[in-house]
């Protein structure tokens, strides 16, 4: 009868999703990866949050863990498609454990602080090429024709989108994001309505008879997929 093979031992899965997160160290046959990958995870924990902190398109985002990440793709009506690889992002963070022995935080969180920042300034600017190439590919790119920036292009920026509307009948426009140049920055449809004088009374009444008809596509589609 020929003996069992050896089963390798039990360990935790790296919380990072990889056991190459912690690599093994040949200098230090004695040491515990289990703390590493428990400090690993802490520092992935902290970037991932101070990424959403400093970052408002982030913020609107909802995280939805996954164990493997896909090419996404996006089909217009005339069969088009566009596709999105995934966005891989290294940001090697080098922590002396001296530091961490002794209690002194500061250059730990520097070190967490400028990987957020690297991982928001790697991140961001692909999510909004992709959904540039996204709305040029849908026909919902609004262009002003060296116009400036006012209502009428916001009206037909709503307009030529889908959107939401809440339990009081109002158009959830919250998680809307933008972004301006001169200077480049990301600013909420609220901050945005701010920068912009208020509406003419003609302009309200475009946006009132606008919105009214989005609520009325919104019920009608909302009535279609409950009988189906």
């Amino acid at each position: 009868m020929q003996d069992e093979p050896a089963r390798p031992s039990p360990r935790p899965p790296s919380p990072t999703g990889g056991d190459t997160a912690v690599p093994l160290d040949p200098t230090r046959p004695f040491a515990l990866r289990e703390y590493e990958w428990a400090f690993a995870g802490f520092v992935k924990k902290a970037v991932d949050s101070l990424m959403v902190a400093k970052s408002k398109l982030f913020s609107k985002l909802k995280p939805m863990p996954a164990s493997e990440i896909h090419i996404s793709r996006n089909t217009t009506e005339a069969g088009e498609i566009v596709e999105n690889n995934p966005i891989v992002t290294l940001l090697p963070i080098a922590i002396d454990f001296k530091d961490v022995v002794a209690g002194n935080l500061e250059p730990i969180t520097e070190t967490i602080n400028s990987a957020a920042e690297e991982g928001v300034a790697t991140v961001e600017p692909q999510f909004l090429d992709y959904m540039g190439n996204v709305t040029e590919l849908f026909g919902t790119r609004v262009d002003t024709d060296g116009a400036s920036f006012d209502h009428n292009a916001v009206r037909r920026i709503v307009e030529s989108s889908d959107f939401d509307f809440n339990e009081n009948g109002a158009p959830n426009l919250e998680s809307w994001v933008f972004r301006t140049y001169n200077p480049t920055q990301l600013i909420t449809f609220d901050e945005m309505m701010q920068l912009l004088p208020p509406r003419t009374s003609e302009e309200t009444r475009q946006w009132d008879e606008m919105i009214e008809r989005k609520r009325i596509e919104f019920n009608a589609k909302r009535r279609r997929r409950t009988l189906s």
